[in-house]
């Protein structure tokens, strides 16, 4: 069930940043219909995390993996760019 909940989280919480105009890891943000599809499964994780936690823990592991999302997939994004852009400027000889 915890498995469950997470690639729920996973998934959900990804595509809402993926659906946000600020996201940096597509070169367009995924269109506005895709929000709610992203959130449902977001707010559909919630309740394996209260089965496998209870009703008060489970809410906070539920968080605790959407801000883990949140909060790495900017930095990811930047890495990512940050390759692709020391690749271009190696040549061809260097790749």
């Amino acid at each position: 069930m915890t498995w469950l909940a997470l690639i729920l989280n996973l998934f959900g919480a990804g595509l809402l940043y993926l659906a946000h105009p600020n996201q940096n890891w597509l070169p367009r943000a995924l269109p506005g219909r895709m929000r709610w599809p992203a959130a449902c499964l977001w707010l559909a994780s919630l309740l394996p995390w209260c089965r496998a936690f209870g009703f008060s823990a489970g809410p906070a592991a539920w968080l605790t993996a959407s801000m883990l999302v949140w909060a790495t997939a900017p930095y990811l994004g930047w890495l990512r760019l940050a390759r692709l852009t020391a690749a271009d400027s190696a040549g061809p000889l260097h790749r």
